[in-house]
């Protein structure tokens, strides 16, 4: 919901500017995202419900961020039902890249392929199919940089090899940044990737103490061997006892903590005690005293 809300904020605010009739375009943006995710998300539990026969959370979360990501680039320029089909298809391309991904055993496991390059490349291209250049009313009229219109609206293939440019060139850009961003942090003293017994073991059970998937599903995904076996019990046992060791320490400091309160407390009624024998005294008896 959050990261909705944030979605929402960003692609109504892109332009910058509220003065004039520019609000115009932050109210239309706004429309344009949120009639996407309504497509997504509908779609999605349609199809949560017909593969799974359940509506699954995290399926509905990844087709309404992938509605979201192909919403960003033609938000402005949508209609309420292309932004609705928009979202729609964007939502299913990602959820069916998702059996591709593991069919060809690519390790993907927060959906960023799905979810952000399926997403943002059917984003990109959806422009050029739907932007038409005599959208709105005449006195709020909304035309993109070159007066151009999209595939669907007569505008030819113009605009489609503007967007098809564009989105290799970013493509380019984040291949080649990435890769050196990924190659320094390999070849530098942090590293980047973990030894190949921590890797079949899993992260959260090496880094964290905790059984994740890749442990709870080892007889699938691998042979287990007593090596492997005795790694992750040594792993576990040795979590378990500094776990228990935390445990016993903070138990400490508590009754520490109580008995220091109890001492405070006795000493008080001490001193209580000693000034209201005081204060009953006469002041003859407290100068013999």
């Amino acid at each position: 919901l959050m990261i909705w809300w944030g979605w929402l904020a960003f692609n109504t605010s892109s332009n910058y500017s509220v003065s004039g009739q520019q609000w115009t375009e932050g109210s239309r943006s706004a429309v344009g995202t949120i009639m996407a995710s309504v497509g997504g998300g509908m779609v999605t539990v349609l199809i949560s419900r017909y593969t799974t026969k359940k509506i699954e959370v995290d399926m509905f979360i990844d087709g309404l961020l992938a509605s979201l990501v192909s919403s960003t680039a033609g938000c402005l320029f949508y209609t309420p039902w292309q932004a609705t089909l928009v979202g729609a298809i964007g939502s299913t391309l990602a959820l069916i890249a998702y059996p591709v991904l593991e069919k060809a055993k690519i390790d993907d496991p927060v959906g960023v392929i799905p979810v952000h390059v399926v997403g943002s490349v059917w984003g990109m291209i959806s422009p050029a199919l739907f932007v038409c250049r005599d959208f709105g009313l005449e006195q709020h009229k909304v035309t993109n940089e070159n007066d151009l219109s999209g595939l669907l609206y007569g505008g030819g293939v113009t605009l489609l090899l503007y967007q098809l440019a564009a989105l290799g060139a970013i493509a380019v850009f984040s291949a080649f940044s990435a890769f050196t961003i990924l190659w320094t942090l390999q070849h530098s003293p942090i590293g980047l990737r973990l030894s190949r017994l921590d890797e079949e073991l899993g992260a959260d059970l090496r880094e964290h103490g905790l059984a994740g998937v890749n442990v709870m599903a080892y007889t699938i995904e691998k042979k287990l061997t007593a090596k492997t076996l005795s790694s992750v019990l040594m792993v576990i046992l040795r979590w378990r006892a500094k776990a228990k060791l935390g445990a016993a320490r903070r138990r400490r400091i508590a009754d520490a903590g109580q008995q220091s309160e109890t001492s405070k407390g006795v000493e008080m009624t001490r001193l209580q005690k000693r000034n209201v024998a005081n204060t009953s005294r006469s002041p003859s008896q407290l100068r013999a005293a």
